[in-house]
């Protein structure tokens, strides 16, 4: 067996880093994509013509260092994980590791919890599939600006209640799926079911009937903190629902 250590990929490890991420991704039923964009740090672990397992590692602004890494599932739990980690940890010094898994893969769980990371944080990924049924709460005071329609790029939305401006937030319309994001809420304006009022659903359904040169939109998807909570249950009210969970350990 032999490490690679690389900040240039080239297009044979390219292909094998392509090849081993589809199948953890088939094996593991995970959406979770190995980086190799500039700026990584790459230690690559063949067995001779095969790659077995690959490190990603991104050093940050305070002190960490962002880390991703992706074993063969008929090689794991050999020690190939931590042979790669060792050679990573001759160049991190005093630098926290910052690794993202997702819940689901008991494999990568059970990888962190040998080696001693501790949970950081999580994020979960949340979709409502349109057209959805309205909350139900009466919306006639709450207008937006500019009236939903798709488009492709990221565009600001201000929510209106009674014509004076509430709150906002960002659409970016791609295909059939919609990203909502960064939504706010006056803060003198906050508890007051503005977010769950029936309009964005409204809007959201009324935008997935599409124009004739246009693709229908059938799902919103949503990132949020698991610390969040008052997003988590406005969004739950809005009949969102979890779709994957990821989760940040530091090292």
């Amino acid at each position: 067996m032999k490490i690679i250590r690389t900040k240039q990929l080239d297009l044979h490890q390219l292909e094998d880093l392509h090849a081993l991420e589809t199948a953890c991704r088939s094996h593991d039923q995970t959406s979770l994509t190995f980086p190799t964009e500039d700026g990584c740090l790459f230690f690559l672990l063949y067995d001779e013509e095969t790659l077995l397992s690959a490190f990603s590692a991104i050093f940050n602004e305070f002190e960490t260092c962002s880390c991703s890494a992706f074993t063969l599932p008929s090689c794991r739990r050999r020690g190939h994980f931590t042979r790669l980690l060792e050679e990573l940890l001759k160049e991190s010094g005093e630098c926290d590791l910052l690794f993202l898994a997702d819940d689901s893969c008991a494999d990568a769980k059970h990888t962190l919890d040998a080696i001693g990371a501790e949970l950081l944080n999580q994020e979960h990924m949340m979709e409502l599939r349109l057209p959805a049924p309205s909350p139900g709460l009466d919306s006639r005071a709450v207008k937006f600006s500019p009236a939903l329609s798709p488009r492709d790029e990221d565009t600001l939305y201000t929510i209106h209640v009674n014509d004076q401006p509430a709150g906002s937030f960002h659409l970016i319309f791609q295909n059939e799926t919609v990203y909502f994001y960064g939504l706010e809420i006056q803060e003198s304006l906050r508890n007051q079911g503005i977010g769950t009022r029936a309009a964005l659903i409204e809007e959201l359904n009324r935008s997935a009937r599409p124009q004739p040169e246009d693709l229908p939109v059938s799902r919103v998807l949503l990132q949020v903190s698991g610390d969040n909570e008052p997003a988590l249950a406005l969004y739950r009210k809005l009949g969102f629902a979890f779709t994957e969970t990821l989760s940040y350990y530091v090292y």
